[in-house]
């Protein structure tokens, strides 16, 4: 069975993972775009992954606590 782009998937991070969240863009939604600049480029760790309704994870910035979608994120580990 061939698979499309349609197919994959990202892969959810783990509990402990290391990751950084990514720099903002014109083409982000309204949401993101103005939520995200006071983390862009900023290093944590997950604490909790939120699988529903959509992946977001609860991310430990050095005793500052957000809740991010996976996509705003990129794994460091």
């Amino acid at each position: 069975m061939q698979l499309t782009i349609f197919d994959v998937v990202d892969s959810p991070f783990d509990v402990g993972d290391a990751v950084q969240v990514v720099s903002v863009t014109d083409d982000m939604d309204a949401e993101t775009y103005f939520y995200l600049p006071k983390f862009q480029n900023k290093k944590g760790s997950i604490l909790k992954v939120i699988e529903e309704p959509s992946l977001q994870y609860e991310i430990d910035f050095d005793g500052k606590f957000a809740i991010l979608y996976h996509t705003e994120l990129r794994c460091l580990t």
